[in-house]
């Protein structure tokens, strides 16, 4: 890996989502649904992308960023002790309603979504993270993409076809107040997001996200959204901006009311949080050994040069 296991530097506000399904492989905490969902099936998912990706060979998935000098991978077979084996996974998975990946993936029915469409962590050095703190702490971040996006596509959609939610400005925060997105709103808003696709393009979570809108509106399925603030981390912490208790929009505290939603609500606090480490990749050097790591990781880049996987 030529970054570092956790994400450092600014964090852009992301929208986490879950589709509410009986099912074998997650308990289904209504309360927490996005993030227990993303916790529950973060490995299983993992190991999907690799197969979907070619990255899986002589038992081990093996992380897209991995090199000979840093051999990042997990057996598969401890993702498989726990799920099952692979026909009891596919028979769950892929004839799920709430399956909003592609046919053949496995735990579709979660995802996220970030408001800076390009975002791409940077690694924290001394040489820029004094200033990237130094925004966090004044509240300063920039606007990001698809906020702006989807104002300027929502400015010429008439508002009876436009999603129902709270008034904001920008709309953006409005869509995201209620935990559950309600049934009339899964048609306008997966139009919302296929006319920003259309005229900005998406990237593949915004992707996701629009096919479990329309599985939900299809088979009558709840669609549970979370809205997380912008952030900072530096690697081992991550802390999450103080924002308005109602839209989540990042607010200094001492102001009256939010300017985003114009409500008097409480201002929630800058809390600290737990990074997002490699789960379920871990470093082989550790697991089998240095000489055999790089012996396995050998066979996958020659297999994977030739065009081969398991």
């Amino acid at each position: 890996m030529k970054r570092t296991a956790a994400v450092t530097g600014l964090t852009p506000q992301f929208v986490r989502w879950a589709i509410k399904q009986p099912c074998p492989f997650r308990e289904l905490d209504v309360n927490r649904l996005p993030v227990t969902t993303f916790n529950q099936l973060r490995s299983l998912r993992s190991l999907s992308e690799g197969a979907e990706e070619g990255r899986i060979d002589s038992g081990v998935c093996w992380h897209a960023e991995a090199d000979f000098q840093t051999p990042i991978g997990f057996p598969v077979d401890e993702v498989f002790d726990v799920f099952g084996s692979r026909q009891v996974i596919e028979s769950e998975c892929c004839n799920c309603a709430a399956n909003a990946g592609t046919p053949s993936g496995w735990a579709g029915c979660h995802g996220w979504f970030a408001a800076a469409t390009e975002w791409n962590p940077v690694a924290l050095n001394s040489k820029y993270s004094g200033e990237y703190e130094r925004h966090f702490n004044e509240c300063r971040f920039e606007p990001e993409a698809l906020v702006r996006q989807i104002e300027e596509v929502s400015s010429v959609i008439p508002d009876h076809e436009l999603p129902n939610s709270v008034e904001t400005s920008p709309r953006w925060y409005g869509l995201w107040t209620e935990k559950i997105i309600r049934a009339e709103s899964l048609r306008p808003l997966e139009l919302l997001f296929e006319k920003v696709a259309g005229r900005f393009g998406e990237n593949a979570n915004q992707s996701r996200f629009r096919i479990a809108l329309q599985n939900c509106r299809k088979h009558g399925l709840e669609l549970h959204v979370e809205l997380v603030p912008n952030g900072f981390s530096n690697g081992s912490s991550w802390r999450i901006a103080s924002h308005c208790a109602f839209c989540k929009a990042v607010r200094a505290a001492g102001r009256s009311h939010c300017r985003v939603c114009r409500t008097t609500n409480g201002v929630v606090q800058t809390r600290k949080a737990g990074v997002l480490g490699m789960r379920p990749y871990l470093n082989l050097d550790t697991i089998v050994g240095s000489k055999k790591a790089r012996e396995l990781f050998e066979s996958y880049a020659s297999r994977r040069k030739n065009g081969e996987s398991d």
